[in-house]
């Protein structure tokens, strides 16, 4: 029974197939919507499962545990209200046939990483969904999107090359392959604190970490919107999971080193992000960068969490299941504000209010208002905390609830003045009615232990109507002030200084700024180049870990990976 987890990527791959060999405009957008239940229906319905492969790579391991649970609903719920948007969203768009390419390969990466416990399942899901995922942001070709597609190539590049190094450095202590080894390698090894750097930097990209972050709030916006909804509300997630399974919290690893001054590092870091983020975000002037600085802010927020539980380990078991419910509840309720654009698109005979309405219970719920799935994790969390008597952090922590709000009130601002079309889209309105609906109900059918009257508690009840009041009143100020006030921070921040600076560096050295020119019109062979580079250097590590015994028994399955390699830099290449 255990072989039923195979189902959750064997139906996306299957699909990807059938979209690379069959042109049928007709069908091929059922495919988005259809190939994600599988992976729902046993989350949903499926027992705690182990599946084992001994003779697939050097061992492959899939888990459905209180864990991968919880994650798998979430993404694959995501996966298909955004499918169900494609349907009418792109129809026309010529170019359909690759973004549903690319939105297969990006779906079968990130489903198989949250159930793998292996090291070569996990990396290898990962690396799919990151370069799948640029196929997503370029897909309009328009010049922006093509920026953003460079950056968010370097910055995935440059984690591929931290975590490869990162599993390298502990690859003499790993005492086998799998995932939750990796902390007692890091704990026991004398380079373990700088392989658990290079993997929180590696993974860091991915989950938006503070100077890391700048593919996010470039890629977001110039995606099409279903794409936004699974790049914020699932993707970057694959770094905290990867966070949470590879850093010693728990257990021996966790009694064997403490890493206080990493933990410290960790902490900073993640409340940067959610004050920076609110602040920054607070200032753009499109919707969909808005809800990415927003992801920036509450991925910071997990951040700080991680390294409560690296400082704390003792906290670690709570802490786990606030993180839990904190993804789950975040990755619904974003999915749903990014669907909620487009819905403002193209409203098919709604009433703007009516919109507003859709988008205003998930921007209550990441706010943490009473009652609803974010009030609810972050109960979890202050829970945890209030028992060691962290009360700084508790209060920076409420404090960051303030920016959250600034930044829904900014989102619902300008989702108002958002320009509507005619085009009627029956298919984008179910959507973002049923991710709506499951951002409110999910979590709380999910066998998390969340808290029901908790959150509506008096001391609950004041934290959610003070930070709303305040963020409200900050607002409502710089409403009024803005004629006098004009403050503009270009989506992607510290990027365009970086450009600048590089430009200015050029200008004053001419060789350099031949050197650039000639980097700027060959960038597409050289991120493809080393995007196999990268792919080389994964077998190659792999490959020392494999008899060649056991290479022989998978010719079958070196040649599906080397067919699905090829077809993705084929359709890559065509596409960017």
């Amino acid at each position: 029974m255990s072989w039923i987890l195979i189902l959750a990527t064997l139906v996306p791959l299957a699909a990807f197939f059938s979209v690379a060999l069959c042109n049928s405009p007709r069908v091929a957008p059922w495919y988005a919507l259809l190939t994600p239940l599988p992976a729902l229906l046993i989350a949903l319905f499926a027992p705690d499962l182990t599946m084992q492969a001994p003779y697939i790579l050097f061992g492959v391991v899939w888990e459905l545990d209180s864990l991968s649970r919880p994650l798998l609903a979430m993404t694959s719920i995501l996966w298909l209200f955004g499918g169900l948007f494609i349907r009418d969203y792109l129809r026309d768009d010529p170019a359909l046939r690759h973004f549903l390419l690319f939105w297969l390969l990006t779906m079968l990466g990130n489903l198989a990483l949250i159930m793998a416990r292996d090291i070569a399942s996990f990396y290898t899901g990962f690396a799919l969904m990151t370069f799948a995922g640029y196929g997503l942001v370029v897909h309009n070709a328009s010049r922006e999107a093509l920026h953003a597609g460079k950056v968010y190539l370097v910055m995935a590049l440059i984690g591929e090359v931290l975590i490869l190094a990162g599993f390298l450095t502990l690859l003499p202590g790993l005492v086998e392959p799998m995932l939750h080894y990796v902390p007692l390698a890091i704990a026991t090894e004398s380079y373990g604190l700088v392989a658990a750097t290079l993997l929180f930097a590696g993974f860091g990209v991915k989950a938006g970490v503070l100077g890391l972050h700048m593919w996010l709030p470039l890629a977001h916006p110039v995606a099409p919107t279903p794409a936004s909804a699974v790049l914020s509300g699932a993707m970057i997630k694959a770094g905290l999971l990867a966070w949470m399974q590879m850093l010693p919290l728990t257990g021996d690893a966790a009694e064997l080193m403490r890493l206080d001054t990493f933990a410290m590092w960790i902490i900073a870091l993640g409340l940067g992000a959610a004050f920076l983020a609110g602040v920054v975000g607070s200032l753009q002037a499109q919707a969909k960068a808005v809800l990415a600085y927003s992801s920036i802010s509450q991925m910071g927020i997990m951040t700080t969490l991680v390294g409560v539980a690296l400082l704390r380990p003792e906290l670690s078991p709570a802490l786990t299941g606030a993180l839990i419910a904190y993804m789950v509840h975040h990755g619904l309720a974003k999915g749903a504000l990014f669907l909620t654009v487009g819905l403002a698109q193209h409203p098919a005979g709604l009433s703007r209010l009516t919109v507003l309405l859709s988008a205003l219970l998930p921007a209550l719920a990441l706010a943490g208002a009473p009652l609803t799935s974010g009030a609810a994790a972050k109960y979890l969390m202050k829970d945890s905390l209030y028992n060691q008597q962290l009360d700084q952090l508790i209060f920076a922590l409420t404090l960051a609830a303030v920016a959250t709000a600034l930044l829904m009130l900014r989102f619902l601002y300008l989702l108002g003045q958002q320009k509507a079309s005619d085009k009627a889209m029956p298919s984008v309105t179910l959507a973002v009615v049923g991710s709506v609906i499951s951002s409110l109900l999910l979590i709380w059918w999910l066998p998390l232990q969340l808290p029901f009257l908790a959150p509506i508690s008096v001391s609950a009840l004041w934290d959610a109507t003070w930070t709303l009041g305040l963020a409200v009143l900050i607002a409502g100020v710089a409403y009024k002030s803005q004629s006098f006030i004009q403050l503009s921070i270009p989506a992607g921040d510290i990027v365009w200084p970086l450009q600048r600076m590089l430009r200015l560096i050029a200008r004053l050295y001419p060789p350099l700024r031949d050197s650039a020119s000639w980097l700027h019109q060959r960038w597409q062979h050289l991120i493809l180049g080393g995007s196999k580079l990268s792919l080389l250097a994964a077998t190659h590590i792999f490959s020392r870990l494999l008899s060649e015994r056991t290479l022989q028994r998978n010719i079958a399955l070196a040649a599906a990976l080397l067919l699905i390699t090829f077809t993705l830099l084929s359709t890559f290449q065509r596409g960017a």
